[in-house]
């Protein structure tokens, strides 16, 4: 399959394992040690007991820079899939391009009548390239969105929890 894709089999590859990689990695992460709204708001407590309780500068610096912290956790990667969700699809239709490139060039060396055979190779390139890059790109997306909607939730629920920790009430979540 792979040498019917042609010269972007080697970036389609590439697209496919970083795509799976970080799908793991991000799963692994959600499920096993995502920070969670409780984490936060023990962490914030933990640190600096008294500004815990103070809703002062102190307290709200601190709660800002732990929520800061727990989106760069929870984002991480998510630009890669989005743009290996975008690139995807660009290298299948470039292979596309390439195949029928092929196709033409071959009914163009012919002198003698053409038949589908004369083309199919061509034609083959273009299609697998095709559905080799929404193959990727599909999961990449899906990926992207959910695993953003999921690190939105869980830093609403911080948040939240954070500003009642902060005003000193108790968090049940």
């Amino acid at each position: 399959m792979l040498q019917l894709m042609g010269p972007l089999a080697l970036p389609l590859l590439l697209c496919s394992s970083l795509v799976l990689a970080i799908l793991a990695e991000r799963s692994w992460f959600f499920l096993a040690s995502a920070p969670t709204a409780e984490r936060l708001a023990e962490r914030f407590t933990q640190l600096r007991p008294q500004e815990a309780k103070d809703p002062g500068p102190v307290g709200e610096a601190l709660a800002n820079l732990l929520l800061t912290q727990a989106e760069a956790q929870l984002t991480r990667f998510l630009p890669w899939l989005r743009i290996l969700a975008a690139i995807s699809p660009l290298l299948g239709l470039l292979g596309t391009v390439f195949g029928m490139m092929e196709a033409f060039e071959t009914i163009a060396g012919q002198d003698r009548p053409i038949t589908p055979a004369l083309v199919a190779e061509g034609i083959s390139h273009a299609l697998t390239t095709t559905a080799a890059g929404l193959i990727i790109a599909i999961p990449a997306l899906l990926g992207h969105s959910l695993f953003a909607l999921k690190a939105q939730n869980r830093l609403k629920t911080a948040t939240e929890a954070l500003t009642l920790s902060h005003h000193g009430l108790e968090v049940t979540l």
